[in-house]
């Protein structure tokens, strides 16, 4: 049975990109003044986000086709910016959100598009499930998904899932029985999947980026979005990651790869972020 998952508040649409801006000024207003309290009292922006999601910011990269404004990288990249200047870790927690509706752009199925973008537009929230500590290197995948008595099953262990603690999906990278890697939005309330709030990294501390267990998750197969289906494919996600960001970050001997940290390190460096939001650890 094809998953629908519904926002915890149904969202505004946003049209263009004045629109986009000015909503991000004002929630960057209203996050700011109650920024630096959170993060020193680790106190989760679960309604903060909410209110982010009900926005309909979290849906202007959805292509016109599907309804949304496909508003540019230029206007993605002002948004995380402003945003960040208003709160450093709720500008964080989106970057898996924009990649996932990528991911989902690139190599998605005409109909998982339509299902996932409407969810989308609807306000709901996708997480993210990708990096791991058994493996290698963060970017290596040994969870594994695999077909049992007919039906899919996803098992494996994550952490740093920034914003999975807030999402309605949990977009999970795996390894399939071909070995291919695929991205798997899978629902939050699937049994098997547990996320637990054990971030405890220096600065930003109330992004959610815990870890995630998934026992034997049951997954449907209209939720399996393959990662890396064609090499066109990692080309465009690879211009679309460049084209947001900055020239000198882009120009460091290491770039970073995605463009919510890019634009996070941007802020930073320009001086944008605000001291108040990120204060001093207190024994």
């Amino acid at each position: 049975m094809t998953t629908q998952v519904a926002p915890q508040r149904v969202a505004q649409r946003i049209t263009s990109p004045e629109q986009a801006l000015e909503t991000a000024h004002r929630l960057a207003e209203q996050f700011s003044p109650t920024a630096a309290e959170r993060d020193s009292q680790r106190r989760l922006p679960v309604a903060e986000l909410a209110d982010l999601f009900a926005s309909g910011l979290g849906a202007i990269t959805v292509p016109q086709e599907f309804g949304g404004p496909a508003l540019s990288n230029r206007v993605l990249a002002q948004v995380i910016a402003i945003l960040s200047q208003g709160d450093a870790s709720i500008g964080q927690v989106p970057q898996n959100h924009y990649y996932a509706l990528e991911v989902l752009r690139v190599n998605g199925s005409p109909q998982q598009q339509r299902r996932l973008y409407q969810e989308a537009l609807d306000g709901v929230h996708f997480g993210n499930a990708l990096a791991e500590f058994a493996s290698k290197a963060a970017h290596h995948r040994s969870t594994s998904l695999a077909r049992h008595e007919g039906q899919w099953q996803l098992s494996g262990q994550k952490f740093y899932a920034t914003g999975a603690l807030y999402a309605g999906r949990i977009p999970t990278a795996a390894r399939g029985e071909d070995g291919k890697e695929q991205l798997v939005f899978l629902p939050r309330n699937t049994t098997g999947l547990s996320i637990t709030d054990d971030w405890s990294g220096f600065g930003q501390r109330t992004t959610g980026s815990g870890s995630v267990t998934l026992e034997q998750c049951p997954v449907d197969e209209e939720d399996i979005v393959p990662s890396r289906r064609r090499l066109n494919g990692r080309r465009r996600l690879a211009r679309w990651r460049r084209s947001c960001t900055p020239p000198s970050i882009r120009a460091s001997p290491k770039p970073r790869g995605r463009t919510c940290c890019n634009l996070f390190a941007a802020v930073r460096a320009r001086g944008l972020m605000p001291v108040s939001n990120t204060p001093a650890r207190t024994r």
